[in-house]
C-alpha cells in the first residue's frame, strides 16, 4: 500500500517544488520591471 501512495506523493512534492521556483521567478521578474519602470519615470521627470 505504502509503495503505491509514494509515487503520488513524489509527484506532488515536485509539483509544489516547481510552484514554488515558478512564484520565485515571478517575483524576481516583477522586481526588476519594477526597478526599470522607476528608472524611466525618472529620466522622464527630468526631461520634462
Amino acid at each position: 500500500m505504502f509503495h503505491y501512495y509514494y509515487p503520488k506523493i513524489e509527484r506532488s512534492l515536485k509539483n509544489g517544488w516547481f510552484l514554488e521556483r515558478l512564484l520565485l521567478l515571478r517575483f524576481q521578474l516583477l522586481r526588476i520591471f519594477l526597478k526599470l519602470y522607476n528608472k524611466a519615470f525618472k529620466l522622464k521627470r527630468i526631461v520634462q
